[in-house]
Order: structure tokens, then sequence, then C-alpha cells
């Protein structure tokens, strides 16, 4: 089986270590705090662990949607080193990317022991985009799980229609309080992701102006306000065409916190102001990192304003998050802020000739040390407002939230660059850091749709095979493995397998042999999917192999003509799947008709309907670059994987390369059945190639466009990547990744 490797690059914490030595850093004036200060690690620890091992798989009952639609999903969450179900009930984070990288959608749901299903509706503009899934525990997006999505009108067009607009309002430290000087960031965008440069006016309620705003490239603006008691405001767009939209209600009283410094010294600065504190009040104000806790200490308001320190050497580099607490354990202010990296250097290689780039990593560089990272490659003279996916993930896995500011500058950390990047981070309000979250309780949990119990009896007498260990293993899910053992009643209960899902059984061992036996589906809650059963049992022994096929309807009995003989070491038993599959049901309801297998290796043509030319369907160009199909003059039913197209034009957003199977029906339908995301590689393994864009081409050219290319770089890739395409004229090739360290590496090369 071939494994995925998911490394951890955040060093281990030790917090009873850290524990003695910030105690020893700082003293506090209160008895009360030193209980505080552990409740506050504990918080943290728990947050932390574990992070970053799990896998998390998704599966949607399909890839096309409409523009409001209703998604149907099943998640499962998999340990990284035990290959298991993780058992711990934990949030699923599920978001729809533009091919940018811009988030449009999302929302969040419950793994109940690393096993969520559920609906997800949506309401997008028609184009293709990316679903991601992630938890709340992994820490570089990059190895979240993707899938590529087409989002279609009801005609069956792709066509984007003009994106809307986007206005959003963020106080510094959370909260807009009445007669005290607050700072407000302003984000102006379209629904697309593209940042809009507007102007407009802050009004009262009675129209009357008390503030300017304008935002910048970014679509950023920044600005002071001090709100009045009992006024309401609004902001209004002067240069853009769309409605007023109501600031945040401003509190009777409150605590504000500002940033005073950004990088113009050795410390960080920050200023507190409060109606809702008096003079003498302690505060506790700490810092955390994504790492660990940064700072610890005790203050007393003195009653107008308090000025806290915090030097940068105290500090990790990327996001970190104050908060402000009183004794009572209040949240009453938090604020994020962001220490710029310091970049290290690496030595690659870069050759190219007319039509290719190879890059290497220098062969001294010993393989432990090569840093997991991402390559790009940029032409000169495009918009770089947008990151690339790659970047943008890399940075969001730092925020923990959506940011599209960074350009390809050489100077990663211009003070544009890290002025725009302040700004995002008032507009942060959950992320990673934030450990004082209440526990998310859905409204309801869906019930499991997924699970079903499989009896494994002797044919003949009836004689269950009890008390038998069992794996089992997922075919479309790598790494899911899962034991059980059979009851007295030789029933083993299975959860968390795929919609359309077989699985690998394996007998751990038998108290004695069975000439013949029989598979019963007993129970099952088969929600909107097809049937499952396992397509492979293994029996103990490594000797010899003889294999036997199992028809299955209700029951699954081994044909009377075939006999096994369990007196050998090893035997297996593969159940064939025509009774589950769509395309042997149809067949069934309508008949067998003219069917085609779909050779990959061979060129074939780019739409589906070219397939099925010669098989009496009639092809004709549709005039939108698509085509339609005529059988005796009408136009037939097509089908995708058993489900009818409606309309039947979404077959123009499919291709040739992902049909395995066709088939023409008598009656004239047209059914087509994909290719498996996974393909064989050894007997008896096999691997899954994730429907996303890392691993689909055709989504992974969309996904970064004419111009720029990502790849993930790692030893296990012999330390070299190639790019096999047109290289640009006036580009650059830029490398950026993380070592074991967590130091970020970075190296950029012009191309002539």
């Amino acid at each position: 089986m071939i494994k995925l490797r998911l490394s951890n690059i955040y060093p281990t914490i030790n917090f009873s270590n850290l524990c003695l030595t910030l105690l020893k850093l700082f003293l506090f004036p209160l008895a009360i705090q030193g209980q505080e200060y552990q409740n506050y690690l504990e918080k943290f620890d728990t947050a932390l662990e574990p992070s970053g091992f799990e896998i998390t798989y998704l599966t949607l009952d399909r890839n096309i949607l409409l523009e409001k639609d209703e998604i149907s999903f099943h998640a499962v969450t998999v340990d990284n080193k035990s290959k298991r179900i993780v058992s711990q009930s934990i949030n699923l984070n599920i978001e729809l990317l533009t091919l940018d990288g811009e988030i449009v959608d999302s929302g969040i749901f419950r793994l109940v022991n690393g096993i969520a299903h559920g609906t997800f509706p949506i309401s997008l503009t028609p184009g293709r985009y990316i679903l991601m899934a992630y938890t709340e525990q992994t820490r570089d997006l990059r190895k979240a799980f993707f899938k590529g999505l087409a989002v279609v009108d009801e005609s069956g067009n792709l066509e984007p229609s003009k994106p809307g607009i986007s206005l959003q309002v963020f106080p510094e430290g959370g909260q807009l309080v009445n007669d005290l000087k607050n700072t407000l960031v302003i984000v102006a965008n379209e629904t697309n992701g593209n940042s809009l440069e507007i102007s407009g006016r802050i009004t009262d309620d009675k129209g009357m102006d008390v503030g300017y705003f304008r935002t910048d490239t970014f679509g950023l603006a920044k600005i002071p306000f001090v709100p009045k008691k009992g006024i309401s405001y609004q902001l209004v767009p002067e240069s853009i065409e769309t409605s007023a939209i109501p600031l945040p209600k401003p509190q009777a009283f409150g605590t504000t916190l500002h940033l005073l410094n950004l990088y113009k010294s050795e410390k960080v600065i920050f200023e507190i102001t409060s109606t809702s504190l008096t003079e003498n009040d302690s505060l506790i104000v700490s810092v955390f990192s994504e790492k660990s806790l940064k700072v610890f200490d005790t203050h007393h308001f003195p009653g107008n304003k308090l000025t806290v320190s915090i030097p940068y050497e105290l500090l990790d580099q990327g996001i970190h998050q104050l908060e402000v607490i009183d004794l009572n354990h209040n949240l009453i202010a938090k604020r994020k802020f962001y220490v710029k990296p310091t970049l290290k250097p690496i030595d690659l290689k870069l050759t190219s000739d007319q039509d290719f780039l190879d890059l290497k990593i220098n062969e001294k560089e010993p393989k432990s040390n090569i840093p997991y990272g991402v390559v790009s490659l940029t032409a000169q003279g495009i918009s770089n407002t947008n990151l690339g996916l790659e970047k943008h993930l890399f940075i969001r896995s730092i925020l923990n939230k959506d940011i599209t500011i960074l350009d390809q500058s050489p100077n990663l950390h211009s003070d544009e660059e890290l002025e725009s990047l302040d700004r995002i981070m008032i507009t942060l309000d959950s992320t990673i850091l934030d450990h004082n979250y209440a526990e998310f309780q859905p409204k309801s949990i869906l019930k499991p749709g997924l699970s079903y119990s499989i009896k494994f009896s002797d044919q003949k007498s009836g004689d269950p095979i009890a008390n038998t260990p069992i794996s089992y293993y997922s075919n479309v899910l790598p790494f899911y493995l899962e034991d059980g053992v059979t009851d007295e009643n030789g029933i083993v209960h299975l959860q968390g397998l795929d919609f359309f899902d077989s699985a690998d059984f394996i007998f751990q061992k038998l108290e004695r042999k069975y000439k013949e036996f029989e598979i019963e589906l007993i129970s099952e809650n088969l929600q909107r999917r097809n049937e499952v059963l396992p397509e492979w049992i293994y029996f103990p022994g490594q000797k010899e192999k003889t294999t036997e096929i199992l028809t299955q309807a209700v029951k699954s009995n081994l044909a009377k003509n075939q006999n096994v003989d369990y007196e050998l070491e090893e035997f297996t038993i593969t159940i064939d799947k025509q009774d589950y599959d769509d395309r042997y049901k149809m067949r069934r309801i309508f008949g067998k008709g003219k069917i085609k297998i779909v050779d990959p290796k061979q060129e074939n043509p780019s739409h589906p309907l070219i397939l099925v030319q010669n098989m009496g369907v009639t092809v004709i160009p549709n005039g939108t670059g698509g085509y339609r199909a005529l059988v005796a003059g009408r136009s037939p039913s097509i089908y995708w994987d058993g489900v009818r197209l409606n309309p039947a034009t979404l077959i123009d957003n499919y291709t040739s390369k992902q049909v395995e199977e066709v088939e023409v029906l008598r009656a004239g339908a047209i059914l087509f059945y994909s290719r498996p995301f996974y393909e064989p590689l050894e007997e008896g393994k096999k691997k899954l190639t994730l429907h996303g864009f890392q691993n689909n081409p055709d989504i992974s050219a969309a996904a970064m466009g004419d111009f720029n290319k990502f790849f993930p770089v790692s030893p296990e890739e012999k330390n070299t990547v190639s790019f096999n395409f047109p290289k640009p004229n006036n580009g650059q090739l830029e490398y950026s990744g993380i070592d074991s360290d967590g130091n970020i590496i970075f190296w950029k090369s012009e191309i002539d």
C-alpha cells in the first residue's frame, strides 16, 4: 500500500518545562495568577494536541452542481500514524474556493468519532471551484483535502455572471466602544475574490458625514473612528453602485486594543483603553504563538490607558494573538499581530532548454535537511493582486483565514505589505489561536448513513463464524483500517466506508474450516448511495492462492458448482459487484446495450459524446462549443454513473478522460461510467489519486491559470521537480518552503 507522509513541522512542546521557565521569567503580584497561568497552559496544551496528524477524505454525491443547490457529503478523518479512524469528535471545516483561492462559501460540521455526514447548501455563480476540507487541527492547509467542482446554470452554462460586491467592517480589538478612539478596517472586494479600490463616507442616522475612507489596491482601508452614544452609523460607498451597510453597533461600555507600532522598534507596543475598567483593576495579558504560550503577565489598569510592550525576542515568527482577560475570566479584547519571519536561503540548481525547466536541490544537501515547499513559475507583467493557490494556502495555514494581499515581489515583507497584512490581522475573528471558544454543538447530528452489518455463517449448517477477529480496509479511502470481531452470531458491524466503496476483509484466525459459507447483508442504512459489500476476503496464509467468484443477490453465496478447498493455507474470494453497480442494475432494467471500454492509453476525443459516434448515435455541434446527441432522430437521456443529467447539456462539463465505460441502450439512453479515482499498483494494493488541484491535470491547469504552476517538493520526489510546458519569456521561478525547524526557505531566479 502506498503511504502518504504528513510531516509535523512544529517541534514538540514540553509544557511542564515551559511552565517552570515562564514562572521564573515573570513575577506575578497576585497569588491567583499561578493557577490562572496553569489553566492557560492546560487550555493551550489541549488545543494543540494532537496536531497535524489527521488526513481528511470527503466524498460528494456529485461533482457538477446548479447555482442554488445542496451538496450531500460523507467525511472521514484518518490518523496518519495508525491509519485508523480518528476517534475524537472535532470540527470539520468545509470551504468552497475560487480558482484563485478566495473563499466563497464555508461551513463547520461535527466529526463524531471521526465520521461526518451532512448537507451543504450553496448559492454560487456558474464556474469552476475547489472544495477544501480540513479539521480544526490541520496545521498545513496544503495537506487538506481538495476536490474540483463545476457550478452551472439551468442550461448547463459554466460562464459566470457579473460578480457582486462585498463590503465588511471590522473594529480593532473586536468591538466598537462609545466615546473611545476606535480603529476600523474596511474590506471591499467582488464576490469572485478580486479586491476593489473604492471611496466612501461614514454617515450617522441623520445622514450627516462623520468620516471618509478609501481602500487601497488590496481592497483595504484603515481609519480612526469615535462613535457617540445613542447614534447608529453606516458605510456609504460612492464610487460603486451598491447599498450602504450598517457599522457594528457601538457598545455603551467596553475595552479597545490598539497596536501602536509596526516593526519600527525592538518591541511591539499595544495600548489598552476602556470605559468598563476602573483604576487599579487587574488584567491578565497573554500572548500565544502557534507553537506555545509566549507571555503571561498581570497588569493594573491606571485609569486612563495601559501601554503594554513586548520584546520581539520573546516571540516566534508568524501570527500571534494578544488576549486581555479580566479576573472574572472574561475575554475583553483580543488582537492578532504578525511577526515577520527570517528567510533562510537554499541552494537550488536551475537548468533549462527551449521547452523545459528543471529544478534540482543541491545534491550535497543531506536528504534529511531538504524542506517541504512549493515551486511557482510566474510570468512577469501579470496582475499580482492575488496569490496563487499554493502560496495562498501556506499563508492561510498561518492565519487560518482567507488572505489575498501578498504579491510576487522579491521583498516578501515590504512596509506596504506588512501594513496590509496588519490590516488583515484586524479582520481575523476566529483562528487556531483562540483557545477559549465554546465547544461547537450543532443543532442536530445527522444519523450516519454509511454503516451496516455483515453476517458470516456456514452455508450448509447455518452455524455462524463466531468470535473471529476481522480487519477490513477501504478500497477508496487509503489508509482506512478498522478491526472488528464477529459476535456469537457471526455478525460484525462496519462503519465509515465511502459512498461507492467496497472493502477488503482479512480473517485473523479461524477455529475451524468451512467448505461453504455465506455472507449476508443483514442491516443497512444506505442513504442516497449504492450498497456497499465486501470485494475481497482473505484467509490466513501466504503460500498459495486460489480465487473464487461470489454472486451476490440479497445474500452472497458461493455458487454450487464452485467448491473452495479450505485446507489451503490461503485463498481469496472476490464478490462480484454486478448486483450493486449502477451499470448492472440499469442492464437488468433496460437490457444490455452496445458497450465501449475506453482505453486511457490511447488518444481519445476530448468530448464524451464523440465516443459514441460509431454506436448508433448521431453527434452534432450545438453552437456553444459542446455537442448534442440524436438517436433515431430524438434526443436521448444521458446518465453519468447512474444519475440522469438534466439538462443533457451538463455532459459538456465532462471529458472523455473521465470515462471508463460507455453504453448505448436499445431504448436510446446513453450511460457513461467514470474512471475510478484510484489506480491499481501491485496485486491487492491500490492508492487514491485525489480528484483535486494537485493531482487532476484539468483542475490543476485551470486553477493555476496560464502563468502559474505549483508543484510540491519533498525528499520522496528525489529532490527534483521538472516543468513540462513552454516556459514564459521574462518570467521568474520561486521556491518557498519550511524546514524541520520551522524556518521559511526562499529561493528565486529570473528566467530570460
